[in-house]
């Protein structure tokens, strides 16, 4: 029988540590551990091949890639919830039929409201279960895996502070999908939402899953919540779409202005494949010819190179020109403001990222903070503020009692007050959203006062 939360791996301290977000699990992290107690009993055949991997420590389904070509297992079970244990979670896993040993995956997670009581069930797939929880049906979707993005971590935690710390929450029904952070699997996870008819879908982080997703929500009358996805034709597009972060012409505006104020005109551009890095490039190049400035082809000719795009992509390309020598600055977007993203001591001051900003007000600003290094010993990265606000605004709406059909109304026409500050939208768009300009270094990141 698999179960929730018997054997968390342990952190550096020896304390139970989640994989997922790192924090202690009795913060309640949002994660769902597997863990055999009873080698193989009433196991699907994808959970029975985990156990046999991992038969001495609970571990993380991994997520489902896309293009899987086939399920050589697919499994359920009901799990007690990792944030309260007063809910199930159902789990599905699949697993790709490759030859060789078969490797479960997180497809998805329904949570219900049940006694905490363990089942399990057969090798066979997964219908969602009718709840019994009263409240709005949220969809929850992102990239979960931190292996892939620590950003997954960063999103993790923010739902593990809301659960513990919001009330309002208490009463929301939550499905989890993984987006993969592409296209394809944005559609899949937007179609299955519809299916789950879900009241309201909040994350889609990647602007490449958020737009392939937002039009098949708008169809069916469903609103999303993204606190990272910057695209601008997400919320130009989509009435049915909020964003909790600066859009892309934001970003692109407030950055050549910083470039202008520091004199750095001639500035050389580049992308990853990703629509996100595309789409923002190409709303940099158009404020660089509205400001004056010029874009060059080489990098040799520049004051100044920026680099559009995500974490992964942005750091190697990073490394790569220091690597070949390159001393100019450089300047990277929103989602590579991460520590992950590394920086040489004699590199300081010459690396950038702009990403989004944080109140001046101490009160609001200082909220999340504080949360963060309560239940986390540590200072929160790029995207937990966001996240937690859109939690903060999730709970109204659930305190309220709207469904569906009056959601939208309501985030178009009312003013949410948060600890973390009033929220309320202009077509789609956070008013008062913010851009700064960070530098990494070896303690993290600062923030560039000029």
């Amino acid at each position: 029988m698999w179960h929730a939360r018997q054997r968390p791996l342990a952190g550096a301290s020896g304390a139970a540590r989640c994989a997922a977000c790192r924090g202690c699990l009795q913060t309640d992290c949002p994660v769902v551990w597997f863990y055999s107690q009873h080698a193989g009993a009433g196991c699907a055949a994808g959970f029975r091949q985990l156990q046999r991997r991992r038969s001495s420590a609970a571990g993380v389904l991994r997520r489902a890639q896309p293009g899987l070509s086939g399920r050589r297992h697919v499994g359920t079970g009901f799990q007690v919830c990792a944030w309260c244990c007063r809910y199930r979670f159902r789990a599905i896993a699949q697993s790709s039929d490759r030859k060789g040993p078969a490797e479960p995956r997180l497809v998805g997670i329904v949570a219900t409201s049940a006694d905490a009581r363990c089942q399990s069930g057969g090798d066979t797939a997964m219908m969602p279960l009718a709840s019994l929880v009263p409240g709005l049906r949220v969809g929850v979707s992102a990239l979960f895996d931190p292996h892939d993005t620590p950003h997954a971590r960063t999103f993790m935690r923010a739902l593990a502070v809301a659960r513990n710390c919001v009330p309002g929450l208490a009463r929301v029904q939550w499905h989890f999908l993984d987006d993969g952070a592409n296209a394809v699997r944005g559609a899949e996870v937007a179609r299955q939402m519809i299916d789950w008819k879900a009241d309201l879908v909040i994350g889609h982080f990647s602007s490449d899953a958020a737009v392939s997703a937002a039009a098949l929500y708008r169809q069916a009358g469903i609103v999303l919540l993204t606190p990272a996805a910057t695209i601008d034709c997400l919320t130009l597009e989509h009435h049915n779409v909020f964003r909790f972060c600066p859009a892309d012409r934001q970003l692109a505006v407030d950055l050549v202005n910083w470039l202008a104020s520091r004199q750095w005109c001639r500035v050389h551009v580049q992308t990853d494949d990703s629509a996100h890095g595309q789409a923002l490039c190409v709303a940099i190049c158009e404020a660089l010819v509205r400001a004056g400035l010029q874009r060059v082809e080489e990098p040799e000719h520049a004051d100044v190179e920026v680099f559009a795009g995500r974490l992964a992509p942005s750091r190697e390309h990073l490394h790569a020109r220091r690597l070949a020598g390159s001393n100019r600055p450089m300047v990277l977007t929103d989602d590579a403001a991460s520590p992950y993203l590394g920086c040489a001591e004699d590199q300081r001051g010459k690396t950038f990222v702009i990403g989004f900003g944080i109140p001046d007000n101490p009160e609001n600003g200082c909220h999340a903070s504080a949360l963060h290094q309560t239940l986390f010993a540590a200072e929160p990265y790029t995207y937990f503020r966001e996240s937690l606000l859109m939690l903060y605004a999730l709970a109204e709406l659930a305190n309220g009692g709207l469904r569906a059909g009056q959601l939208l109304d309501a985030l178009q026409h009312t003013t949410f007050n948060t600890p973390l500050g009033a929220v309320s939208f202009d077509r789609g768009e956070l008013r008062g959203a913010m851009t700064c300009v960070w530098t990494p270094g070896t303690t993290g990141l600062t923030r560039v006062t000029r």
